[in-house]
């Protein structure tokens, strides 16, 4: 009697750790611009009120795919701050930027001043799945 005492307690147990919880996490994609431009190699953040970050890299047409986590696409549900920051594309246009070879575009100092971590206003609110957000940084 003790041994089934003891798988159902186990089995009780098992179930209810595996009951799916925590934030709900809906898929978003999105395009950004500025003067209806596509802007290629930001990263965009997602910060929500409540919870982690997601954040997507746009690519050459401005489009981007958020990712919550390492396994998961997508962002929490609710209000999120969102904010810009560039990131090279290789080292080698890194390299290119840190010794003054390249410089960034005229227009991504000017989005990156008024809308980077410190300055950016931009709010957005995810509430579906497969959620598409248009940025106009203009």
């Amino acid at each position: 009697m003790r041994f089934f005492m003891c798988i159902g307690l186990s089995l009780l147990v098992g179930a209810i750790g595996c009951g799916k919880s925590g934030p709900k996490v809906y898929r978003v994609t999105g395009k950004l611009t500025s003067n209806n431009e596509p802007v290629a190699g930001l990263l965009v953040h997602f910060q929500p009120e409540n919870g982690r970050p997601s954040w997507g890299k746009t690519n050459e047409n401005g489009e981007f795919e958020l990712d919550y986590d390492l396994q998961t696409k997508g962002a929490v549900e609710g209000k999120h701050r969102v904010y810009v920051e560039f990131r090279p594309g290789d080292p080698g246009e890194e390299n290119a930027l840190r010794t003054g070879k390249a410089k960034p575009a005229p227009n991504r100092a000017a989005i990156l001043e008024k809308y980077g971590q410190k300055n950016s206003t931009l709010e957005v609110v995810i509430n579906k799945n497969k959620q598409e957000v248009i940025l106009q940084l203009d």
